[in-house]
């Protein structure tokens, strides 16, 4: 699933690689990439930013400009954004067949999360198994997380 910037973050974005991008050349060496990574929270090694910057194939003469920081940026989100938590979440736990029994469910959760008691798991579970047919689809269990 493709992660877009909306226009908001394109405008932050902007506004964080200029103050490290500085004229006449308005691009980033990968040192300096390195360090507006970690001034926004996303501290990487040189191995990962090499990495990052080789996968997206636009890395030019040493130089990273605006278009390419923002695929970079793209990649990152990507990786923040809740909805893939949830599906790599479900995928740890759905079997073969792309679901998640309930019983299975329950055991997570007890797992998971002991401070809940068991009213609230078997209410969780009764929200998420709508069609109650004792197994949980992505979309039932995506609706459960995002409610709780």
């Amino acid at each position: 699933m493709a992660y877009r910037l909306n226009t908001e973050q394109v405008m932050e974005f902007k506004e964080v690689f200029d103050m490290y991008a500085k004229p006449p050349v308005n691009t980033l060496s990968i040192e300096e990439l390195g360090e507006l990574m970690e001034a926004v929270g996303n501290k990487m090694t040189r191995t990962q930013l090499k990495n990052t910057v080789n996968s997206i194939g636009v890395f030019n003469d040493g130089r990273i400009d605006f278009p390419s920081y923002l695929i970079i940026m793209e990649d990152v989100m990507k990786d923040l954004d809740p909805k893939n938590e949830i599906l790599k979440a479900y995928k740890a736990f759905c079997r073969a067949d792309g679901l998640i029994s309930t019983s299975e469910l329950r055991h997570m959760l007890v797992t998971l999360q002991d401070e809940m008691s068991e009213d609230d798991i078997d209410y969780m579970i009764m929200e998420a198994d709508k069609d109650h047919d004792g197994l949980i689809s992505y979309q039932e269990f995506e609706k459960m997380i995002m409610s709780s």
